[in-house]
């Protein structure tokens, strides 16, 4: 028998395969009809990956408000990784101060995806001279994944060209 985790993690490969083959449109659709309270906590943050890469910041707010933002002490605290896509998403809906104060409370080496996306949101300001040096922390940590880096270093790179330091 099947479990309701096996069979979540599956759609979740079918969704990254979609993604990969050109079918974010698809995926988008069927985040927006997934009712997220039938997900385990411990795959919001895998749902709102999914989501950060169809383009759709407002549910990754929606999914994971409930225990950044929580109402009430939860049993488990907030993880950094919960609280990271949660500022990412606060971000691409321009919500920059809030999204920093989460940034900022977050050991980067609970999660190393902090300097890209503190860097995002730098960006996102045009503060490039202050985006550059947390990609080139973020390029240079080694618990993140090498197309990651190359990601970082292609945001490093752009950055710099902003700043004419060639």
């Amino acid at each position: 028998m099947t479990s309701t985790k096996e069979l979540l993690q599956a759609q979740l490969q079918q969704w990254d395969e979609w993604i990969r083959t050109g079918e974010s449109s698809k995926v988008k659709q069927l985040c927006f009809e997934l009712n997220a309270k039938t997900i385990p906590r411990e795959l919001l943050v895998d749902y709102g990956d999914i989501a950060r890469r169809v383009g759709a910041p407002e549910l990754i707010i929606r999914w994971l408000r409930p225990i950044v933002r929580a109402d009430k002490v939860l049993t488990l605290q907030p993880m950094a990784q919960e609280k990271a896509l949660y500022a990412l998403g606060l971000l691409r809906l321009g919500a920059f101060r809030e999204a920093s104060q989460i940034l900022e409370e977050i050991n980067v080496e609970e999660d190393p995806q902090v300097h890209f996306y503190r860097a995002s949101l730098l960006m996102n300001q045009w503060d490039y001279k202050k985006a550059v040096p947390e990609l080139r922390k973020y390029v240079r940590h080694p618990k993140v994944p090498r197309y990651m880096q190359l990601v970082g270093g292609l945001n490093l790179c752009a950055s710099l060209v902003c700043l004419r330091n060639l």
